[in-house]
């Protein structure tokens, strides 16, 4: 039976919206499991502070880790429809020049799958920060265009309260949420009991698959921010 304190590193977002909620099951489960969870938008060296294992979420690069798959991951371009009626809505890359987009972390370059493949593209804003909670906020607002993944935005997307622009680009593919641990000669049986129990819950739980799916702009969605967006009249010629 598994047992100790399981260290893990990993995003505040995502472990207030995806992680905690299952955690009453997992520890009636694994009632010997100690979690001492650290949360932070930033990679921290797992070896050196003496995690058990890290979940992270993007591209992965090269590293002596061990990465499992936990779950793929879809990410939008959107915006607040105040900015976009201040600011007009971007229809191709080019025009993403003009928009103040707003940068997570050391993000400069937005990687995407569009009609032509992958490619990259590089934004500029006024606003950066390594909190999610913070850009999510800040874009919800209407600060500018933000580069976002669906699990982390669904809800304010079917409010109407932000808006999926060029719908034909999306984050790159290889975007992902991982959990990364180093390698040993055995697995410690706490850590494979998380990654077995929480990859089962990313892959079939009907919460998570709603919540990470790239929703169409509904009906009452679309109308609910039309009616935020200020009218125009029309003016007479003198």
């Amino acid at each position: 039976m598994p047992r100790g304190v399981l260290k893990i590193s990993a995003p505040t977002s995502f472990s207030r919206l995806h992680i905690t909620p299952h955690l009453p099951a997992f520890l009636e489960r694994y009632p010997d499991i100690e979690i001492d969870m650290q949360l932070t938008d930033n990679f921290v060296d797992i070896i050196r502070e003496g995690f058990d294992l890290a979940v992270r979420i993007g591209e992965l690069e090269d590293s002596s880790l061990v990465a499992k798959k936990l779950a793929k991951e879809n990410r939008v371009i959107c915006a607040a429809p105040k900015y976009l009626a201040s600011a007009g809505t971007p229809k191709t890359l080019e025009d993403l020049d003009a928009h103040n987009c707003l940068l997570a972390g050391a993000q400069d370059m937005w990687r995407l799958d569009g009609p032509d493949g992958p490619c990259e593209i590089r934004v500029k804003g006024n606003m950066r920060s390594n909190s999610a909670d913070f850009i999510r906020s800040a874009v919800t607002q209407g600060l500018g265009l933000a580069l976002r993944a669906t699990w982390d935005i669904g809800p304010e997307l079917e409010r109407g309260e932000l808006q999926i622009v060029m719908p034909d680009y999306k984050g790159s593919s290889k975007n992902a949420i991982f959990a990364v641990y180093p390698c040993r000669e055995f697995m410690p049986s706490k850590v494979n009991a998380f990654i077995e129990y929480f990859g089962e819950i990313l892959e079939k739980n009907p919460a998570w698959i709603k919540a990470n799916a790239t929703p169409a702009l509904s009906a009452a969605s679309a109308a609910a921010a039309a009616s935020k967006q200020p009218k125009k009249t029309a003016t007479k010629p003198a």
